[in-house]
């Protein structure tokens, strides 16, 4: 009898135990179903944010409507699209930015959609994905399947990741527009760390406007931006350790800005470029071989010790207001738009720079003024300027002065008869190269030549 009880409380046990072991097992089935990549939470939380997705874009698509019936040619703007968007989903919860095509970030999930002006809404491209690479680090061009030879929509004023324009001579010419001409550079691309451009990588890419290198690159090969005409704009990490012979050859940047990294460039880095100013971040004669294949080019050391540039500095930014600090900053960048659309570009609002400035116990017009600082090319602009007496100049005295520089008779508007160009011309032209007003292109202008 008390082996039979024994064997009975042994049975028992084990089935505690049997029964404790099934439990934790539909436990851990029941989180796993709760909680894993396919999980009912997982699936919840992404069924939830395809349809904030899906809501967003309806909203884009209205106010896009909207937006193309108040133009009188039926296109999108960034002003009327901004209105619409203000009106749909409410003052302050969106911002628009861009010109050819625009930018749509909501800002309370951080989603952005892309417009162009004819009112197509454009996906957003996973530049990590479109580029081919070497087990080295080095981008080496675009992949086939985002480039199309022989499409038959040569004449489309809007090219998505799958349009490209052919030409037969003299060299290959493709019509790529990521978004709205841009090309971003990834510095990591799966698990391989990027860290430079082969030659020719992005060669012949005609209608590319602006590249954006993230930090980390630190080689840009021969040539590998060479007949990119339409190339205004360029930003380098300040990672970067060598630009490559004929590397921004016939583009149309018109600044650059050389990081103090930066250890050699090459002899004919700019040739045939639309150069008129390059900015280099280090001491006054640091680097070989200027002025790089640019001969008109204004270049601007702002990494210097110059006492009087130091003292003008002081002077010129004592009695700037936040608006006027705030203006100099969009002129240092060459950016046409309003400081909060900057910003909105860089992924920030005025509440960060405030935050930042307060991390570096700093109010915020010591912040801009520090920032200011740091570029400095504006600061030296004016500079220059004091030193030809045209600091303070009207425009139409600037417009005097500018003819008569560059040898002309006559006044500014036959200059401008002469050249076949209109006042509206001349505006679009200046704004097209980051000029903000007229007396800013002016400025540089009589700099180059005097």
């Amino acid at each position: 009898m008390k082996k039979r009880l024994k064997s009975n409380k042994g049975i028992t046990l084990i089935a505690l135990v049997v029964t404790i072991v099934v439990l934790i097992i539909l436990a851990s089935v029941s989180i796993a179903t709760l909680t894993g990549d396919n999980g009912i939470i997982g699936q919840s939380k992404e069924a939830k944010e395809q349809t904030e997705i899906a809501e967003e874009k309806e909203i884009v698509n209205i106010a896009t409507a909207d937006a193309m019936e108040k133009d009188r040619f039926g296109k999108v703007t960034r002003e009327n699209l901004q209105e619409a968007l203000d009106e749909l989903a409410g003052k302050g919860r969106t911002t628009v930015t861009g010109e050819t095509n625009l930018t749509v970030l909501f800002k309370d999930s951080n989603r952005e959609y892309y417009v162009n002006t004819d009112g197509k809404l454009i996906d957003s491209v996973d530049y990590t994905n479109i580029y081919t690479y070497t087990e080295e680090g080095y981008i080496t061009g675009i992949k086939e399947e985002y480039i199309k030879i022989d499409t038959s929509s040569l004449e489309k004023r809007y090219a998505t990741t799958g349009d490209v324009k052919l030409s037969a001579a003299p060299s290959t010419y493709y019509l790529v527009d990521e978004l709205n001409g841009t090309l971003k550079i990834p510095n990591k691309i799966n698990d391989t760390n990027i860290i430079g451009i082969a030659p020719d990588a992005f060669s012949y890419i005609e209608n590319l406007k602006q590249v954006t290198i993230e930090n980390g690159i630190e080689m840009l090969g021969d040539d590998c931006f060479q007949y990119c005409h339409y190339l205004s704009k360029i930003k380098l990490p300040d990672s970067l350790v060598y630009i490559g012979d004929g590397l921004f050859a016939f583009t149309a940047l018109s600044q650059i800005i050389i990081p103090s990294n930066v250890q050699l460039i090459a002899q004919e880095a700019f040739d045939f470029s639309a150069l008129t100013v390059i900015i280099i971040q280090k001491e006054e004669g640091s680097l070989e071989g200027e002025p790089w294949g640019a001969p008109q080019a204004m270049i601007i050391y702002t990494d210097t010790n110059n006492e009087e540039i130091t003292e003008f500095t002081n002077n010129y930014l004592a009695d700037k207001n936040e608006q006027e600090l705030e203006e100099i900053i969009l002129k240092d960048e060459r950016y046409i738009g309003t400081f909060e659309e900057y910003l909105s570009e860089q992924g920030k609002s005025r509440d960060d720079l405030n935050k930042e400035a307060s991390n570096n116990n700093m109010s915020y017009t010591e912040y801009l003024k520090s920032i200011i600082k740091k570029n400095g090319w504006w600061i030296i602009t004016e500079y220059k300027c004091s030193l030809l007496g045209i600091l303070d100049k009207s425009v139409e005295e600037l417009e005097k002065i500018f003819v008569e520089t560059i040898g002309e008779t006559g006044t500014f508007d036959e200059f401008l008869e002469n050249e076949r160009m209109t006042r509206q011309e001349f505006e679009e032209m200046y704004k097209s190269q980051g000029y903000r007003t007229e007396i800013d292109f002016l400025k540089i202008n009589i700099i180059i030549y005097m």
